[in-house]
């Protein structure tokens, strides 16, 4: 399932993969789903439509996919997995980090071993998530926190 609120990139999609199938974007989230996945809009998920989700994971490519904190809460007590944002894209800034760090020195290697470490960050956030109960975007939030405060 795809959706855009440019009809022509939609199109162009379905083109592409013929097994894809159009909805409109402002249904998209109410689909049965493994996965809902926002890729573009920041507050995809707010107040008005999170009740109407129905899937079992969302893990998107978009910045700011939660309208709110409370939409995570409201995530959580649905049993709805959510991947927070900033910790599963942050292979980007991790790159751009890098090549700051390292302006004559860039290293795939050096790149990827780190990348690689946000798997295990996700799964560290999951799983404190689980034990304490918590909605991962608040423990995501925290642990960004506590590592901001760190360089202080």
């Amino acid at each position: 399932f795809v959706a855009d609120v440019n009809e022509e990139i939609v199109l162009k999609a379905a083109d592409a993969y013929p097994n894809v199938e159009i909805v409109g974007h402002e249904v998209i989230h109410q689909g049965k789903v493994d996965v809902f996945c926002p890729c573009a809009m920041g507050s995809a998920i707010n107040a008005e439509n999170v009740a109407s989700l129905n899937c079992d994971i969302v893990a998107g490519g978009a910045n700011n996919q939660l309208e709110s904190e409370q939409v995570g809460d409201i995530l959580h007590k649905m049993k709805i997995l959510y991947a927070p944002d900033f910790v599963i894209n942050a292979g980007g800034l991790i790159a751009v980090y890098d090549e700051y760090e390292h302006t004559e020195n860039y290293n795939y290697e050096r790149v990827r071993e780190k990348v690689i470490m946000i798997e295990k960050r996700l799964q560290h956030v999951f799983e404190e998530s689980r034990l304490h109960d918590k909605p991962t975007n608040r423990v995501a939030n925290s642990h960004a926190e506590m590592i901001f405060s760190s360089y202080a």
